[in-house]
């Protein structure tokens, strides 16, 4: 797939390509993207892939606006793969997220969510 400016033929990507342009300098960049995590992302679908638990809190975090932190570091480095469709409320995505790293979550006085855990699974 080629990507354009006006005329100008800015890169050519090939699948699982994404290209970035600095508008300062004047540069296009490509890198690796998972066009299959992209596009569920896009369709609303929340899509965890052999994702690390504090990146999957992460997309949690912007897609509901919440701030998420945990109790123990190991806990943040538990990988899995999960998905949860357009529609699932907060805490149902939190509970399928904590039954495959062994976890727990209370919200706080503050709002935010607490994920408690031993971690290391």
């Amino acid at each position: 797939m080629s990507v354009a400016n006006g005329k100008q033929e800015v890169a050519v990507l090939l699948p699982d390509q994404q290209v970035s342009i600095d508008l300062q300098k004047n540069k296009a960049f490509r890198s690796p993207v998972d066009a299959i995590q992209v596009a569920a992302w896009r369709g609303g679908e929340l899509r965890f892939d052999n994702l690390a638990f504090m990146d999957a809190a992460k997309q949690v975090e912007d897609r509901f606006g919440v701030t998420i932190r945990f109790n123990n570091e190991k806990l943040k480095n538990c990988r899995f793969s999960a998905s949860a469709s357009a529609d699932e409320p907060l805490d149902e995505v939190l509970k399928v997220m904590c039954a495959f790293n062994h976890a727990s979550f209370k919200q706080q006085p503050d709002g935010s969510i607490l994920i408690s855990g031993e971690g290391g699974n």
